[in-house]
């Protein structure tokens, strides 16, 4: 297979926690010159209704506003520190709701090809907390989603991407394939055969069970059809 870079849209969600900056430096990394780059924030629900005292209703969406810009210019300044673009090269979303959805919501609407999200295992609380919503942005998400986590000692190790040589794992080599080529590291592609079990051949068989193993000729059949397919 070969592998073209096209242009991306590429959406990275910061809440602008120490533990999101690495979302932010991979998502950078991670675009080219050609790709568009957008950094989503959301704010829970900021606006609550005052039927009783509808004059306050004003005086509180003045006060949204006020946060929603104050949290786009945090954001911006954020963005620019971490990777050196400049305050107008990259789109900034503040949206209001329950984070993974907006996440995912505007990823839908803004089309776009890679949502890049971070988590952090600081405390036990916060990688529960953190972990949730990564979870369910890779649930709900319909692009690719790329955890970022910081780099450790062995970060210059290989890449590995799995494939059970089905066209929804395809993405998953091409977005291993990228990462390899970021860190200039090679690629190993995993194919995983199940483990199968026969009846009994004879009464000496721990449990009754034994593995069926595949014939040298199977496996390099199996392996032919990975190459091609990759």
């Amino acid at each position: 297979m070969v592998i073209v870079h096209t242009q991306m849209k590429i959406l990275v969600a910061t809440d602008l926690h120490p533990a999101a900056d690495e979302a932010i430096r991979q998502a950078h990394t991670w675009s080219s010159e050609r790709d568009e780059f957008a950094v989503i924030h959301v704010l829970p629900n900021l606006q609550p209704l005052a039927p009783l005292f509808p004059q306050e209703n004003q005086a509180h969406i003045f006060d949204v506003a006020t946060i929603s810009d104050r949290a786009e210019i945090a954001v911006r300044k954020r963005v620019a520190d971490l990777t050196g673009r400049p305050v107008d090269r990259f789109e900034v979303f503040i949206d209001q709701g329950i984070d993974y959805a907006e996440i995912a919501r505007r990823a839908s609407s803004w089309k776009a090809d890679l949502v890049v999200v971070g988590t952090h295992g600081a405390s036990a609380l916060e990688h529960l907390l953190v972990g949730s919503v990564t979870e369910r942005v890779a649930r709900y998400c319909a692009c690719p989603v790329l955890v970022a986590r910081p780099p450790t000692e062995k970060a210059n190790g290989p890449v590995v991407a799995a494939t059970d040589l089905s066209d929804p794992s395809l993405p998953a080599i091409v977005a291993g394939h990228k990462e390899a080529e970021r860190r200039h590291a090679d690629l190993v592609v995993v194919h995983a055969i199940d483990f199968v079990i026969s009846p009994p051949v004879s009464s000496g068989v721990f449990f009754g069970l034994v593995p069926t193993s595949y014939s040298r000729e199977a496996i390099a059949e199996m392996e032919s059809i990975a190459a091609t397919e990759l």
